[in-house]
This record gives structure tokens, sequence and C-alpha cells, in this order.
């Protein structure tokens, strides 16, 4: 039986309830731009259409229908085994009229959110690589951006680890974007950097002009050589690399001394693999840093080990770190980052 996985419409418009401050706070003007509602990642949409007492009544109006099911029955390699399993966890943007979703195969389809038909998609083809590592085809949702004028969505992912971007309005990947619309993470990154051990499947976060990517990396592999999970920005117009924060300190880093018996040259993960944030007013972006790897062995890298497990703020723009971090044993502290 073939699975389905769609996007479901309540038999309601939301409206805005509140011009308050407070209620201002979070996702504003029925829109939803941003995985979380907002840059800061609130959650919150100040409408109240729904409520405890008309919650039971709400009834289903339409289903959404992943466009990845007709590239499924068109493509045997689709079909295999290994193949099989997809995790539909997106979370729709939704932009004026529009709801903008990723797919598990890394489609991007914009969606009419009043009928829930499919208006047009693009498919970048990062499925062509076969399945990604860790935990396969999974995409967690898009990143949005605008100046005003121009708007694109950035999706990254893929067994590849492709930073794409999409022009809504020519529905097309960008052709002034990195390679013809895409941008392959695994170049700069580090010595370790086999394609099948590094993906992403979080959605991209905008900050001002630069697009920020994490990484998906196993932190309990069977070998030592696996990729580190610095994380970096690019340029949303070009595509150019801007700048790459080091979660594992390089030789001039600040923290490196701390990766005892030189373990900073082979160690692996610490990697951002889940969602950020960025307060648009200070101009800042915090990365919640996961674990070492192994995550469950650490005699072959002594020392404190930042920046794992650890909630690092930086300047979006110069990626230098603006604000406090904490180790697992020191106390919170200000210290400059080496260039």
């Amino acid at each position: 039986m073939t699975r389905r996985y769609c996007i479901v419409a309540v038999a309601v418009m939301l409206l805005l309830a509140s011009t308050s401050a407070l209620a201002q706070r979070g996702a504003r003007n029925g829109e939803w731009r941003s995985h979380g509602g907002d840059d800061g990642h609130i959650q919150y949409a100040a409408l109240d259409q729904i409520n405890k007492d008309n919650l039971a009544d709400l009834e289903i109006v339409w289903r959404w229908a992943s466009v990845d099911a007709a590239l499924r029955e068109q493509h045997d390699e689709l079909q295999a085994r290994s193949a099989r399993i997809f995790f539909h966890e997106v979370t729709p943007r939704k932009v004026g009229g529009t709801l903008y979703a990723s797919t598990s195969l890394g489609q991007i389809a914009a969606i009419d959110p009043g009928t829930g038909e499919t208006r047009w998609s693009v498919d970048p083809e990062v499925w062509r690589a076969g399945r990604p590592t860790n935990l396969g085809f999974l995409s967690k949702g898009l990143a949005y951006w605008t100046d005003g004028d121009g708007e694109r969505l950035f999706y990254a992912g893929g067994a590849e680890a492709t930073l794409v971007s999409v022009d809504p309005s020519t529905r097309a990947l960008d052709p002034v974007f990195g390679d013809g619309g895409k941008v392959d993470l695994t170049r700069n990154l580090g010595p370790h950097v086999a394609r099948n051990t590094y993906t992403l499947t979080s959605a991209p976060l905008v900050a001002g002009d630069v697009v920020i990517v994490g990484s998906s990396i196993r932190d309990t592999p069977g070998t030592r050589e696996i990729p580190p999970g610095h994380v970096r920005a690019y340029d949303v117009r070009t595509g150019e690399h801007r700048w790459t924060f080091n979660t594992i300190p390089n030789e001039a880093d600040f923290g490196n001394q701390t990766w005892e018996a030189e373990s900073w040259r082979d160690a692996g993960a610490v990697n951002v693999w889940t969602l950020m944030s960025v307060d648009p007013e200070l101009g800042y972006v915090y990365l919640p840093v996961g674990s070492e790897a192994h995550n469950w062995y650490g005699g072959h890298r002594p020392g404190d080990n930042p920046f794992a497990q650890s909630l690092v703020c930086l300047d979006a723009e110069t990626r230098t770190r603006s604000s406090h971090w904490r180790s697992r044993s020191a106390p919170w502290s200000r210290w400059p980052l080496a260039a």
C-alpha cells in the first residue's frame, strides 16, 4: 500500500485578533514566513477565530497530496526498498496568498491555501543522488527571503547536500545563485566529507542578506572520519560563501586548545541539526549546537570540547560571537573570535 503524505486545511479563515504590541510578537498579518512563525521562532500568531469553544467544530475541507507521488511512480529507483522510507515533516510557509512547502524528495511546491490545489512546483532533482544519509528522505521546510521587490525560497538537503534557491516569480531555479541555482555544501568543509556522511534536513535560516545552514550528521558512527558540523552563511542573491563558524575550532580559533591531544583535527559532528533563530533588530543568530561524535564515547577527544552542546550567538553578518556561550564545564563568558 502506498503511503500518502498530505497537508490538511480546516474550514476556517484565521483572522488577526489584535494590533497591540504584545499581540504582534510572533507571526503577523495572518502569515507564517519562517518555520517558527517569525524570525525569533516564537511559534505564535495573534489570531482568535479558532478557540476552545469552537475547536471541536472544525472540519477538513481539503487535503494536499505531495507532488512526490508522481515522481515515485515514474522512477523505479524510488521504489527500491532502501528508498521507501519518506518523512513528511514540513511546516509550510504562508506568504501573501500562497503556501510554500518542500517535499521529502526536495521539490518546492506552491499551494492555493483556499483549495489545496498545487499551483506550481519545481524539482531541483536532488533525489537523483539516492537516499540521503542518516534519516533518509526528509525535509522540514524552506526559508523565505524578500527585499520588498524580489523573493526567494531556499531548500537545503538531498544526498549531495545541496542549497537550492527558487525564484517564485519565474517558478524556476534562480540562475544567478551558485551554479545554476544550486550550491554544493560539501565544498570547503573539511577533510572527511564523503557525500554519504553529510546532509541537511532542517530549514535554512535567512538573516538579513545571508542564508545560514546547519547540517545533519550521524553522531554515533562506526568510524572517526566523519564531517565537522561547521555552520555557514551564503549570500541570498548570488550564493557566494560569506562566512563559516567552526563549531570544532581550528588551530587559530578560540577554544582550540580545549580539544586536547589535537583531537580537533579529526573530530566530527558538533552540528546544528535542528532549527536556528535570529533577532533582526540586533542582527544576532542563535545556534543550538549538538554533540560531538561519538556522542556515547569521548575517550579520543579529551577536554571541554567547545562549542559542542552549547547555545552560540553570532553576528549574522560577520559570524563574530556577539554574546555568551557556555560549555559543559565553563561559566558564562565573553570572548573574541579569532579570524
